[in-house]
């Protein structure tokens, strides 16, 4: 016997009948009895060449996620953004905004590389006062070149982040669009690592709650 409780088969054992066929009957504890169906379905028994025959429970929730319903699609939005024009130029754009910052950067670390191969060359000569100075002034310096480098970066990626805001969600709508249209189940994205577009109607949360008990 297969005890079924929500989705999950939580015990089976087989019992043959008098003409030597396999019945496998499937009961369900469900506290919405009177919304299920039952059904029959003829599977094959590998081990003894026969068939048995199952009863399944049918609900609205569960023939919406019935296997073999699925159609999953494909999509690397990364390669997608790419391919629009206005992405393209908004990069741009950008490598134009931060080049000041860039020539910013550049001059100040060329100033801490001729200070420091300076020092290195001629320490020797200066007394504690000076080596202690101009240690302090390298450090100072350096701190200087990581904190320009990190706000520098940041602030680019944030600039980035709200000049594509308006396009991405214009793609992401199409994305979903075009999946609906098709009548796809699923979108995987790998770019993103997750899915980009699921059917709602798929959503097991309804089913879980019921499992659990919980009220809406």
């Amino acid at each position: 016997m297969c005890i079924v409780t929500g989705v999950s088969i939580s015990a089976c054992d087989n019992k043959k009948t008098g003409t030597g066929d396999n019945k496998e009957t499937v009961t369900a504890n469900d506290s919405n009895k009177k919304e299920e169906s039952t059904t029959t379905t003829t599977i094959p028994d590998v081990e003894e060449g026969k068939t048995s025959e199952t009863t399944m429970i049918s609900t609205p929730v569960l023939d919406n996620i019935a296997v073999g319903k699925e159609k999953i699609g494909y999509l690397n939005s990364a390669l997608l953004l790419e391919a629009v024009p206005e992405a393209r130029a908004i990069e741009k754009k950008l490598e134009e905004m931060y080049k000041g910052k860039e020539a910013e950067f550049s001059s100040l670390s060329k100033t801490a590389q001729t200070k420091l191969q300076t020092y290195q060359e001629n320490g020797h000569l200066l007394n504690e006062t000076e080596r202690k100075s101009r240690e302090e002034e390298l450090m100072s310096l350096d701190q200087q070149l990581q904190k320009m480098q990190y706000e520098s970066s940041s602030e680019m990626e944030k600039k980035r982040q709200e000049m594509l805001a308006p396009l991405l969600k214009r793609l992401d709508k199409a994305v979903k669009q075009v999946a609906k249209d098709n009548g796809y189940t699923f979108v995987l994205d790998p770019s993103l690592g997750g899915v980009v577009y699921a059917d709602t109607t798929r959503d097991l949360l309804p089913l879980v709650k019921a499992k659990l008990g919980l009220k809406k």
